[in-house]
Order: structure tokens, then sequence, then C-alpha cells
């Protein structure tokens, strides 16, 4: 039995996912319309401003600059825009896969890691010491998603 090594595409997945259900097809040809599938859309944050658990799911409130909206200082705060709703394993299959492409960054040279966390909570020897902390070279633009 030979195997076809070409690529597949997403197309021809789906194709083949209609053809194993006669079901999906009898009701295309019935309404005349593409089976009903979640469809893509890109999701924009520009960060996480809210995670927790409840009823056993793991929560992560994302949020976008407001336009209106500012701070103090007059900059645009985070608002909220989209909730992530996961099981635990799905939050940590997630951890897993965003920590393997933290160290390809890492080692790649596009994110260079500032301090290690010294406790559980996130918190750095910088975050715990601020008033102490002598004044530091400006530090070039960077994207706030990578801050």
């Amino acid at each position: 039995m030979s195997r076809d090594s070409s690529p597949r595409t997403m197309q021809d997945k789906r194709r083949e996912s209609i053809t194993a259900n006669p079901s999906v097809i009898k009701t295309m040809a019935n309404n005349n319309q593409e089976p009903k599938t979640m469809r893509n859309h890109d999701l924009f944050t520009d960060g996480v401003i809210g995670l927790g658990i409840e009823a056993g799911m793991i929560r992560l409130d994302l949020g976008s600059l407001s336009l209106t909206e500012k701070d103090k200082e007059g900059n645009s705060v985070l608002e909220h825009r989209q909730r992530v709703v996961m099981s635990i394993d799905a939050f940590l299959h997630t951890h897993r896969a965003m920590t393997g492409l933290l160290e390809h960054l890492e080692k790649s040279g596009a994110v260079v890691r500032r301090e290690q966390p010294t406790s559980g909570n996130g918190a750095t020897d910088g975050d715990m010491n601020v008033e102490d902390a002598s004044p530091e070279a400006p530090v070039p633009a960077r994207s706030p998603n990578f801050g």
C-alpha cells in the first residue's frame, strides 16, 4: 500500500471528514450550504488582565488598549475584551506549549530574560525593592506583549 506524502490542507481534512459522515452530506444537499463548523477568527490581545479558576475551569480575561480610557499619566488603559475558558488539562497543555515557545524565543535571541522569579508568585527581586532600585539605562521601545 503506497502512502501519499503530499501535505494535506485544512480543506482536504474537512473534505475527508464530510465524506466520512454521510449525514453531513445529506444535510448539505438538503440545505445547499456548507456544514456548520466553528469559524476561525484571529484574536488580538494586549495582555491578560485577569486569571482565575471557578467551577473547575480556568478563566483568562483578555484586554486591549482603550482608545478612549486613559490613566492619570494619559496612557491608554487595558479594557476587558474577551474571556478564554478552558479545562485545567487544556490550561496545562497551553502552559507547556507557551513555555516551549518562550524557550525557543530565548534561544533565538528574540527575547532576553531580565531576572528570574524569586518566589512562587512571579515577583522578582526588582519588583520587591522598587524604591531601592538604581536608575537604569533607557530601554528601546518593545511590544507590550513581551514586557
